[in-house]
């Protein structure tokens, strides 16, 4: 089973070059046009956004806040003390700041 096939929410950069794709399987990230993406989280991702200027991708798991940036890497945790479905909503300050 390919770990894409239970994905949902594909979320485009701003400048439409890399793709995140959220979901059951983790987050995985990648370059438009690319065939090998990278898996950054094995926890199921509830949502992701990008960062304004498409360097980090933000990511909330069942009940923390993380951001990665899109090169892979390791996530750094922002908050782990986040109330259900708390991602609703959630996006970036102008600035691309954390």
């Amino acid at each position: 089973v390919s770990p894409l096939m239970h994905v949902h929410d594909l979320v485009w950069s701003p400048d439409g070059t890399w793709w995140a794709w959220p979901g059951s399987a983790g987050l995985w990230i990648g370059p438009t046009g690319e065939d090998t993406p990278m898996q950054v989280s094995d926890q199921v991702v509830k949502y992701a956004t990008w960062s304004p200027d498409g360097q980090n991708v933000l990511f909330f798991t069942h009940s923390a806040l993380y951001v990665v940036g899109r090169m892979g890497g390791q996530p750094v945790l922002l908050s782990n003390r986040l109330v259900f479905d708390a991602y609703y909503g959630a996006g970036w300050a102008m600035s691309a700041a954390y």
